[in-house]
This record gives C-alpha cells, sequence and structure tokens, in this order.
C-alpha cells in the first residue's frame, strides 16, 4: 500500500531548511545595504570635493572648505567674505570674461559673486566617522574650521588625507596639493 502525504519528521526538516536559508539571505542583504550605503556616502563626498573644486576654477577664486562639528557638516565657501582684509593688500583675482556676462539661464544676471554659485554641502551621515591626517576635528571650533581650499587653478592647499569608516568598512581619500583631485583606497578592518 502507497502512502499520500510527509511524515512530520519530513515537515520539520523542511521548515528548519528554509528558516536558516532565509536567516543567511537576509543577512547577506543587510550586509549589501550598508557596503552600498558606504559607497553612496563616499561618493557624495568625493562630488562634493570636485564641485567645490570646479567652482573655484570657474569663479576664479578661492574656495574654502569648512567643517562644522557641531552639525558633522562640510561647507564650501568663499574665503574673501570670511577674512579682514589687509589695508596693504591688493586683490588681484578677478573673474573670467565668461562669467561676467550673463548666467548659464539667461536671466540676464552677472555671475559676479560666489552667491550666485549653488551652495555646496555635505553632511557625514550618522554612525559614519570621518578622520584627518591632522587633528582638526578635536575641540569645539564653534563656527566651523578651514581643512582645505581649492584655487582658481584647480589645486589644493596641500596634501591632506581623510579616512570616512562605517563599521568594518574604510575609505581613505587623498587631496593631491598640485592638482586638487581626490584620490581614494579602500580598506577593510578585521
Amino acid at each position: 500500500m502507497r502512502r499520500h502525504g510527509f511524515t512530520l519528521v519530513e515537515l520539520i526538516a523542511v521548515i528548519v531548511i528554509i528558516s536558516i536559508g532565509v536567516g543567511i539571505a537576509s543577512v547577506s542583504i543587510r550586509s549589501n545595504s550598508d557596503a552600498a550605503n558606504f559607497e553612496q556616502a563616499a561618493q557624495d563626498f568625493k562630488a562634493f570635493a570636485a564641485q567645490a573644486r570646479f567652482q573655484a576654477m570657474g569663479l576664479g577664486r578661492d574656495r574654502a572648505i569648512v567643517y562644522q562639528q557641531a552639525e558633522r557638516k562640510f561647507t564650501a565657501v568663499d574665503p574673501t567674505a570670511e577674512e579682514e582684509r589687509d589695508e596693504d593688500s591688493m586683490n588681484i583675482l578677478e573673474l573670467p570674461e565668461r562669467l561676467k556676462s550673463t548666467d548659464r539661464n539667461n536671466t540676464g544676471t552677472e555671475l559676479s559673486e560666489p552667491a550666485d554659485f549653488a551652495d555646496l554641502s555635505w553632511t557625514l551621515p550618522d554612525d559614519y566617522e570621518l578622520e584627518t591626517d591632522n587633528s582638526i576635528f578635536s575641540g569645539d571650533h564653534g563656527q566651523g574650521v578651514e581643512i582645505f581650499r581649492f584655487y582658481p587653478d584647480g589645486s589644493g592647499s596641500g596634501s591632506h588625507k581623510f579616512t570616512l569608516q562605517y563599521r568594518a568598512l574604510k575609505k581613505e581619500f587623498t587631496i593631491s596639493p598640485l592638482t586638487g583631485l581626490l584620490t581614494e583606497t579602500t580598506e577593510s578592518t578585521p
């Protein structure tokens, strides 16, 4: 006589196997999600630095990158507006002719001030850490501290290293003083 159906032991074994498979899949999906979010944060930081560099070149003026510790935020600002001018010095930086005419939207306004360009900022995501090759992030700096600068020729204000970390994921960024370009290396911590 043939039996139809499954025994209780066979059903329990199948349920256990399916549960283990679902558990492994959910851990894998979660870790891939963390890696994808980390990669996106790194790309956002690179894009922020590149946009600030391009603004400096397009505007023909320095763009300072300021870090506000309380907000965990990087902002590109016009350093000439922040600094006091010396009476004996001259500001010889002038806008390129192509920027003096009209804006790209043809509204007839002149692009003569940094305020005419998009405000740039990048906020460090929660639970992420950012370290640098010097101690600029330590202590309370109130309004923020300038961490580097991009110049009109595209160069940067010295070689700086930043390390972005989230759990076991780590990326190191280096800003070249000659080209102002941001390069990255990926590390995995044990």
